[in-house]
């Protein structure tokens, strides 16, 4: 089994645009699905530690 994790920016540190974010992963994780792979879990939010910039995370999981 391969696993990654995709990321999407949501902004920088003084805006967020979690909108504009949840489409663009939903379109990258639309693509994985896609090539074989499988979400597993639900979408994270986090942040960077050095500028505090918020990223939306997914877990993607591939049989081999």
């Amino acid at each position: 089994m391969r696993y990654k994790i995709l990321t999407q920016k949501a902004g920088t540190a003084v805006k967020t645009d979690f909108d504009r974010a949840s489409e663009e992963l939903a379109r990258k994780v639309n693509e994985a699905i896609r090539d074989g792979w499988t979400p597993k879990g639900g979408v994270a939010v986090g942040r960077t530690a050095a500028v505090e910039v918020p990223h939306l995370m997914q877990a993607m999981v591939k049989q081999e």
